[in-house]
């Protein structure tokens, strides 16, 4: 999500060039974009750089949408061992897996990123988070106010 913030906050600071109105903003999203819209209206990284969101097939809180960190964990995991990477930099530093990844050929790397399925249909391995706060937290926090 963080790349979509830094959109967000340059389509804020330039639309006006464009004939927009920054009080105006209206995101739209289908599936995972629906999801996407949703969670920038939760998160307060993104939340005042749009008035509002339309969703079509996939809302925040879809169970495809969010993990917890330890989901997000065990399924790194499972992809970087797919790809050959895990084991061998099991004990090593974050910067030598990139380095072990960066390597691969695309094609192998999305070839192999769909590690697990739940529900009968594939999970996607990685999910959006801004600022270290990940759709779970922002889901859960938003059902509490």
């Amino acid at each position: 999500m963080m790349d979509q913030v830094v959109v967000l906050r340059w389509i804020r600071d330039h639309i006006a060039a464009f004939g927009g109105d920054r009080d105006r903003v209206t995101l739209f999203g289908e599936s995972s974009g629906a999801s996407s819209a949703g969670l920038h209206q939760m998160s307060v990284d993104s939340r005042d750089l749009f008035a509002r969101a339309i969703y079509q097939s996939g809302s925040p809180d879809s169970q495809w949408s969010f993990m917890t960190r330890s989901q997000a964990h065990q399924r790194s995991t499972k992809f970087f061992n797919a790809v050959g990477c895990g084991q061998r930099y099991a004990s090593q530093s974050g910067d030598q897996l990139l380095t072990c990844v960066r390597r691969l050929d695309a094609r192998f790397i999305l070839d192999n990123e769909w590690v697990q399925s739940d529900f009968m249909v594939r999970v996607h391995t990685y999910i959006p988070c801004t600022s270290g706060r990940c759709p779970h937290n922002l889901v859960e926090s938003a059902t509490r106010h």
